[in-house]
């Protein structure tokens, strides 16, 4: 383990769901650039930037570990969310899913709550809540390495996802959608 990491997690301010980012993404990613190893670089590339310009073969965590941890995860709720949806318009969820291994129970079943729920903010939020446990759980047992890094960054991306949500952009990208819309 790169000593380097002592250096990049110490400086870095704590987060927490609800509360504003306190620092952007791009700063820790630039302070990561700077201090960690290149192929942890990599590894934090294939997941922050969803493998644009990765080589898969390339990044080192992809195959276990915490990256590929966080990507089944992701990609099981994502899915149980696509069937949980199909079923309640009577469609086929199938063409949608992507490989991954179920989630739990208990987050099944929240994301079934969700699902239900009439207000898309309060679905979001449990949602993200969801993510958030995952990543507490992810970095329990670490302290100072790359599992605890990327948790960082995937909450500090979850924050800034959060601080972007307002009313005003809303409605103004549902006029951007409804611009050109006929009602006749």
């Amino acid at each position: 383990m790169s000593t380097a990491y002592y250096y990049v997690l110490a400086t870095l301010p704590h987060l927490r769901l609800g509360d504003p980012a306190p620092v952007a993404s791009d700063k820790v990613r630039a302070l990561c650039r700077a201090w960690l190893p290149v192929a942890d670089l990599r590894g934090l590339a294939a997941v922050l930037d969803e493998m644009d310009e990765v080589d898969e073969m390339d990044v080192v965590h992809e195959t276990d570990g915490p990256v590929a941890a966080w990507r089944g995860f992701d990609t099981a709720l994502r899915n149980t969310l696509v069937t949980a949806r199909a079923a309640r318009r009577g469609l086929e969820a199938a063409p949608y899913l992507r490989t991954a291994d179920p989630l739990d129970a208990y987050t099944r079943a929240l994301v079934q709550e969700c699902v239900k729920l009439n207000d898309p903010l309060k679905a979001e939020l449990a949602l993200d809540q969801a993510r958030w446990a995952f990543l507490d759980n992810l970095c329990a047992a670490h302290a100072f390495d790359f599992t605890v890094l990327l948790g960082y960054l995937l909450k500090l991306r979850l924050l800034e996802r959060w601080q972007a949500l307002n009313a005003v952009a809303g409605a103004a990208f549902l006029d951007s959608l409804l611009t050109g819309v006929s009602t006749t």
